[in-house]
Formats: C-alpha cells, sequence, structure tokens
C-alpha cells in the first residue's frame, strides 16, 4: 500500500514565511528548545494553527499560549519559518530570533 503524501505546508494569506540558512535539524530543535520549551516536533507533519482557525503542516512546532503557534518546515536544503506575525508571544523579537 503506498503511503499517502501530506503536503507540508499550507499557506494562507495571514502567515508569513521566513527564509533562514538552517538546514540541521537536530541543531535546530537543541537552540528552539533553548528559547522555548514548548517546542513539538516529530517525523510526520505537525499543524501549526494561525488566525481564524487556520492551519499549515511544519516539521517543528512551537507551541505559543495563545495558540498561535511558529512553525518550520524544511523547503529544499534549509528550513522556512511560517507563523501570523501579529501573533508573535516569543521572549525574543521576530528579528532576533
Amino acid at each position: 500500500m503506498k503511503k499517502a503524501k501530506i503536503p507540508k505546508t499550507i499557506l494562507y494569506s495571514r502567515f508569513s514565511k521566513i527564509n533562514t540558512k538552517l538546514n540541521n535539524k537536530d541543531s535546530l530543535i537543541k537552540t528552539l528548545l533553548d528559547i522555548n520549551k514548548d517546542v513539538i516536533y516529530s517525523d510526520i507533519p505537525s499543524l501549526v494553527k494561525g488566525y481564524n482557525n487556520e492551519i499549515i503542516f511544519a516539521d517543528i512546532v512551537i507551541k505559543q499560549k495563545n495558540g498561535k503557534d511558529i512553525g518550520l518546515y524544511l523547503n529544499g536544503d534549509t528550513y522556512e519559518m511560517i507563523t501570523d506575525l501579529q501573533f508573535w508571544v516569543q521572549s525574543l523579537p521576530i528579528e532576533v530570533f
């Protein structure tokens, strides 16, 4: 039986996509856990919630207390972050993050 391929991203107008130069998942997760203990990751895509219940799939998810999460997904050789910047609730501003 062939495994169904789930698209990693479903982009909606409220989400912002931010390119990174990060390409090592283990190092990325370790760094994210230093910043935020609520990082969720697995070998299957997880849902990221945004404004008005919009969703995307991501390889790594940072849960936020406001329910509007941050996702990172592998796009080619590097990870891209996708989130609704209006709901950014992290200890570091997006420019530093």
